[in-house]
């Protein structure tokens, strides 16, 4: 995780980046899961790290904040109760109104197994109104598409890894679309980003494994330079 956040950092983030790293507890707590106070760059509720890595990382981010006016912010919580990452994520997001650049925002959530999401765009409203969801069912991704927006819109699904798959789905207005990502082939394994056509830095990326009580295999894409991230 530290690595990742500093890969972010050197990269210079645009505009707004909060990062979730979750850290699983046995039992998830029921119902919803209260926001944290916001109290500074790295907020840990899992004793994930120590001491000295949490003040060298609050200072790294409080350093990144001051050269490039964007705020960072580390939440790492043991539980999303019954939510989602996703919905709980945008709940933070939402009850922190972290400052950025403009209407940009830039949303990490990391966890284990490989779970990574990324999720950049703008908050301006726009014709169309695109969201991506993902399941897993039976082993495999179910990626829903939807558009709240009143023109319809093109999503370009790509693979990052695994395999060479690219699909182009349009989803009419107020209508949602939804397709099969096999995993059979990967070990369960999954990497892959969806853009919007005519909406500039609309991205959702999704990557993980998908348990199915089997014995698992490591990541076959391990190991090499990042993948999926706009250059």
């Amino acid at each position: 995780m530290m690595r990742s956040l500093r890969r972010a950092l050197a990269a210079g983030a645009p505009a707004l980046l909060a990062a979730f790293a979750l850290a699983w507890s046995a039992a998830a707590a029921e119902g919803e899961v209260a926001v944290p106070k916001l109290t500074g760059h790295v907020i840990d509720q899992t004793a994930t790290l120590d001491r000295a890595q949490a003040a060298a990382l609050e200072a790294d981010l409080a350093d990144f904040e001051r050269a490039r006016g964007s705020q960072v912010v580390v939440l790492l919580v043991p539980t999303t109760g019954t939510e989602t990452i996703e919905d709980f994520a945008g709940r933070v997001t939402d009850a922190w109104q972290l400052d950025g650049d403009g209407d940009d925002y830039d949303l990490w959530v990391l966890g284990p197994a490989g779970f990574h999401r990324h999720i950049t765009g703008r908050a301006t409203p726009h014709a169309a109104a695109p969201e991506v969801d993902v399941a897993y069912v039976r082993g495999d991704l179910e990626i829903a598409m939807h558009n709240r927006g009143v023109e319809p819109i093109e999503l370009v699904l790509r693979a990052n890894a695994y395999t060479a798959e690219e699909h182009h789905v349009v989803v009419p207005a107020g209508q949602d679309r939804v397709r099969r990502w096999s995993l059979e082939r990967s070990a369960h394994w999954y990497d892959l980003t969806v853009e919007a056509r005519g909406l500039p830095g609309f991205r959702r990326r999704f990557a993980g494994r998908v348990e199915t009580g089997r014995d698992s295999l490591s990541d076959p894409a391990m190991g090499g330079p990042a993948r999926g991230e706009p250059g």
